[in-house]
């Protein structure tokens, strides 16, 4: 597999940062809000799943101190 590009990494993390701001389920991110079909879910199981759960504990601790807009915009901002 080929690396991404820079913007294809700064989609998924807007798509990450939207899905953690709006909540909703591991399904719905990989179908509704990113628009993959069932064929996704296998590929995605290991670790989108994980990065899912990692990423919704890192916002639940950041955003004890900080806004998640704040933290989103700036991981947008600086294609992280």
């Amino acid at each position: 597999m080929d690396k991404p590009t820079v913007e294809q990494v700064a989609w998924v993390f807007e798509k990450l940062c939207e899905h953690a701001k709006e909540g909703g389920s591991y399904r719905s991110l990989i179908y509704d809000r990113m628009g993959f079909n069932g064929k996704a879910y296998a590929p995605w199981e290991k670790a989108g799943r994980e990065l899912h759960e990692a990423w919704r504990e890192l916002i639940i601790v950041i955003g004890k101190s900080l806004k998640i807009d704040k933290l989103c915009d700036w991981l947008i901002k600086h294609n992280l």
